[in-house]
């Protein structure tokens, strides 16, 4: 496996090297249904991310866009996008002087190949799935669609990415290197600003739940999709691309889940992996900074967006409480079944189906003989 790019590890400012796309469309109420893009740049370093709703997939929607990005979190260095028309055009506006006064460079994965973008493609997926399923049962209007959007980027930069310290004592988030301290919110003590607001004290009531009811709801989808994606792992080099199960490591720092909610999981490190009488793993035992373990069901363990260790290892992988010594006299025998169980199964229907074809190959070659 080769090194990650210079972008994805340089030490630098947030979306310093930024990457860009689109998702969409999606649906708003204003007189009739119009469609709307959201515009998703992602931090290569830091995996934030920013969006931003446009009205078209036009070029000119596409730099106004980028305008406001840059107004926010400053001038990205590199843009690495696929090759849609809108991005193609807006380069080419920008590289001609815009780009090279300010030392920004635009740069196309190749053509055909998505996965070069994976680092956006797996947070788009997750976004564009739970939104998708949240606003479809729900009618809003354009600035409702940028609020509600706002939302929900602050809901997504504060997913836990790895711990801080060797004691557990922090968990980092994308949130904590874009700012420091909490939210700022405004004070407002006029109190003829207050009373003349009464008037639309009902609307604005009714504006605010609506509001919280699709964060909530989109928070909840969001969670669960994105702990689910954390245990899985998809093999490198396959197609089509399998996902293999995601199996719990000793040492490795996880969040416990719990009844509260997701900021406030404790953090641990697994010191004890317990495997069943059938060999299979389904509960451990972590450690968490104050030096208690609890001992819980693997169901409520979530691995940390960024793990120390790359290698995928499989539920039935029978080095996970053995000895070291044990995982070098693997026979290829032993081998071979590991790498079997990363395949996709294959369906009732084709082996059926096989099997068919076997039985009447037979039959041709034994009336082949007979003749």
């Amino acid at each position: 496996m080769p090194d990650l790019p210079a972008e994805r590890v340089k030490l630098g400012l947030p979306f310093l090297f930024t990457g860009l796309d689109y998702f969409g469309p999606l649906y708003v109420n204003e007189m009739t249904l119009e469609k709307r893009w959201v515009c998703l740049f992602t931090c290569l370093t830091i995996r934030a991310i920013h969006m931003e709703v446009v009205t078209d997939l036009t070029a000119q929607e596409c730099l106004l866009a980028i305008r406001r990005f840059v107004a926010v979190r400053g001038l990205p260095q590199l843009i690495l996008s696929d090759n849609a028309t809108q991005f193609k055009l807006t380069a080419d506006v920008l590289t001609s002087d815009y780009c090279i006064q300010n030392n920004v460079r635009w740069k196309f994965i190749p053509e055909l190949a998505p996965w070069f973008g994976g680092f956006y493609e797996r947070l788009i997926g997750l976004v564009k799935h739970s939104m998708k399923r949240t606003l479809d049962k729900h009618t809003i209007n354009h600035n409702q669609l940028c609020t509600v959007i706002k939302e929900l980027e602050a809901v997504i930069n504060t997913r836990p990415l790895t711990t801080v310290g060797t004691e557990l004592e922090h968990v980092l988030t994308p949130t904590d290197c874009l700012r420091i301290g909490g939210p700022v919110v405004a004070q407002i003590s006029d109190r003829d600003f207050l009373e003349s607001a009464t008037a639309t004290k009902s609307n604005l009531i009714e504006g605010w739940k609506r509001g919280q009811s699709i964060l909530l709801e989109f928070t909840k989808m969001f969670n669960n999709q994105y702990l689910t994606s954390l245990r899985e792992r998809h093999d490198r080099h396959r197609q089509p691309r399998t996902v293999v199960a995601r199996a719990p490591r000793l040492s490795e720092i996880v969040q416990i889940k719990s009844d509260s909610s997701r900021a406030h999981w404790k953090v641990g490190r697994i010191v004890e992996l317990i495997k069943g009488s059938d060999g299979e793993i389904r509960v451990a035992k972590v450690k968490l900074p104050n030096g208690d373990t609890l001992t819980r069901s693997i169901g409520h363990l979530f691995p940390l967006e960024l793990d120390d260790h790359d290698n995928t290892v499989t539920l039935k992988d029978p080095t996970l409480t053995e000895d070291q010594t044990t995982e070098n006299n693997q026979t290829s025998e032993q081998e071979e079944i590991a790498t079997d169980a990363n395949k996709r199964p294959s369906r009732a229907s084709a082996v059926k189906a096989r099997e068919k074809v076997k039985e009447w190959t037979a039959q041709l070659m034994i009336n082949l003989f007979e003749q």
